[in-house]
């Protein structure tokens, strides 16, 4: 297997997108099913998941938990298959894929109005944690 392939992990995608199924299976049940919403959402997912499983080798590489004394299988970075610049590219890489994917499903899933509405509350949100830092 390529140990980019193994440095995604397949083997946690299904978990993650377990959720996302679940809730279009509910949403079809109440006859609200949106196919491009669910499909954007499951991607979004995967890129997440696969941007989670890139960092956790990457962050266990560098502070020791991937040790020589690891047990399990080797990671990619621990195992010298891919460098720890590599990775930190890939992070970024999946990271902005993330970020635009998830742009993408809030703009389809609530019209640019609820954007705007959620970009409020993460100002609201940057302000209060900047006044709680200030204390």
């Amino acid at each position: 297997m390529s140990p980019w392939i193994s440095a995604f992990r397949p083997r946690t995608l299904p978990l993650a997108l377990a959720s996302i199924l679940t809730g279009g299976f509910l949403a079809k049940a109440a006859g609200q099913f949106n196919g491009p919403v669910v499909a954007l959402a499951a991607f979004t997912t995967i890129l997440l998941q696969i941007l989670s499983n890139l960092a956790n080798d990457y962050g266990d590489s560098q502070n020791g938990a991937d040790s020589v004394h690891r047990q399990g299988p080797l990671r990619a970075v621990q195992s010298g298959a891919i460098t720890p610049a590599e990775m930190k590219r890939a992070m970024w890489g999946f990271g902005a894929a993330a970020l635009v994917s998830g742009v993408l499903l809030l703009l389809l899933a609530l019209g640019l109005a609820g954007v705007w509405v959620l970009l409020g509350f993460f100002v609201l949100g940057l302000a209060a944690n900047c006044l709680a830092r200030r204390r």
